[in-house]
């Protein structure tokens, strides 16, 4: 079984590899490669939950719990990565399931979500 930050750094390199050709797919791997991310430092911070708990929090509550997995570190740029992880997510919905309204990604954007997922990444402690 893989552990959460090798996910993440998976999904970080799918997302490199995927920018060009397919930026949507790309922002969406940027987007987990950051959202797993968290998820380590969250099981690293409170451990495994249990059985028949969720093994990941809900994607809605990743901002804010970005921000306080930071903060319990005594990280500063805890609100700056809450607010990185927001846009993320946000730029994935648009990925995932706007483009059929209008809205296109290109590789500019999936640039955009690789540099920011590999912040929310080191800050999260698991790229170097």
């Amino acid at each position: 079984m893989k552990k959460w930050e090798d996910i993440s750094r998976d999904c970080l390199q799918a997302a490199v590899l995927l920018r060009d050709k397919h930026p949507r797919s790309s922002i969406s791997r940027a987007y987990y490669a950051a959202f797993s991310a968290v998820v380590w430092l969250w099981w690293r911070q409170q451990g495994r939950p249990g059985p028949g708990l969720r093994e990941t929090p809900s994607h809605r509550e990743m901002p804010k719990l970005v921000e306080q997995l930071l903060l319990k570190q005594g990280k500063k740029i805890s609100r700056e990565c809450r607010r990185d992880m927001l846009r993320l997510y946000l730029d994935r919905l648009t990925a995932d399931y706007q483009t059929q309204r209008g809205k296109s990604c290109n590789p500019n954007d999936a640039g955009n979500a690789l540099r920011v997922a590999a912040y929310i990444m080191r800050s999260c402690g698991v790229l170097s």
